[in-house]
């Protein structure tokens, strides 16, 4: 088990931050779709609705994807609070260790 990694929460932070700014953007496309297809004429009604239908399926799946960003968004904040908080409570108790007088011989 020799090996060690380094979670730094900054970073993880930043990924979180990433994450977020972009995931106002499957649902902006999926807005876009649906006001297009309101434009859908092909002169049969049945295939009108049809791809209508397929375009709400589209921005159903788009909010979906929005959904899970927001959500690995949050995630990713709470790991990097989490490791924040366990190392806090580490480092508390190395201090308490250390501050605490041995037996008395």
């Amino acid at each position: 088990m020799g090996e060690q990694f380094t979670v730094e929460p900054a970073q993880v932070r930043e990924i979180a931050q990433a994450i977020a700014s972009r995931q106002e953007v499957p649902a902006e496309q999926g807005d876009e779709a649906t006001s297009s297809a309101g434009g859908i004429d092909t002169g049969d009604p049945s295939l009108d609705g049809e791809a209508r239908n397929s375009v709400n399926q589209y921005r159903e799946l788009l909010a979906e994807v929005t959904r899970k960003l927001t959500h690995t968004a949050q995630w990713l904040n709470r790991i990097a609070e989490d490791y924040e908080g366990t190392d806090q409570d580490v480092a508390a108790s190395f201090d308490e260790i250390v501050t605490t007088p041995g037996p008395q011989v």
